[in-house]
């Protein structure tokens, strides 16, 4: 399979965040449909949150319980991004936040973001945060800056279950402009309660999953 971009270097949710698109009429003909090319062939399964959780609890558990163990030890968030370069999925490395934030992992040239995946710190929600809605969507390029968000929220010890989680997944339209009109109540309109309530009963419930980390 050809790697996406492999004859430039990428934006938006490919290869670093410093050259993320922001406006679609910086787009040509061929750089749209090579962009649609692209997102096409992201792997079925990074495609829907049930099937990309199934994925990482059965490729990469032990990633996940090693980031909610590194969160409980030093009360802060940590974080990485899974990458798809047309051919292998890999993963960064995990990076270490503080002030109660992490910052975003960029995947090399040539690659899709099909992940984030950070903690929040126990304590703290499982569901993501509204930031976190807002820093997924694509805003007005319309690609979001990844396609799945993966919240691991470790549970108190001793407990049987390690970490409560939730995804939630951008691949549709559909679930980019609920991701969209979240962004608008939390930002345009002020309303941050309303924006949470959307949050948990309909962005998570509709295209997203939760789970708990055994």
């Amino acid at each position: 399979m050809k790697r996406p971009f492999a004859s430039r270097r990428p934006i938006g949710p490919f290869a670093s965040l410093d050259n993320s698109l922001t406006n679609t009429e910086f787009m040509g003909e061929s750089l749209r449909r090579e962009v649609g090319e692209s997102i096409e062939s992201i792997p079925k399964w990074a495609k829907d949150s049930s099937s990309f959780v199934e994925w990482i609890l059965g490729n990469s558990k032990d990633t996940l319980v090693e980031m909610s163990k590194l969160t409980r030890r030093d009360s802060a968030e940590y974080t990485l991004s899974v990458c798809y370069n047309g051919e292998d999925v890999s993963f960064t490395d995990s990076v270490k936040g503080g002030d109660g934030s992490a910052p975003a992992v960029p995947c090399s040239e040539n690659s899709i973001r099909l992940a984030d995946i950070h903690t929040h710190p126990v304590g703290e929600q499982s569901f993501p945060s509204l930031t976190d809605v807002g820093y997924s969507d694509g805003g007005v390029s319309g690609i979001p800056t990844q396609f799945n968000t993966l919240v691991i929220r470790p549970e108190k010890t001793p407990n049987p279950i390690e970490a409560r989680c939730s995804n939630f997944n951008l691949y549709s339209i559909q679930a980019r402009c609920k991701a969209n009109e979240i962004v608008s109540e939390f930002e345009d309109n002020d309303n941050v309660s309303k924006a949470q309530d959307m949050v948990r009963q309909d962005l998570i419930p509709q295209h997203g999953s939760t789970f708990e980390l055994q």
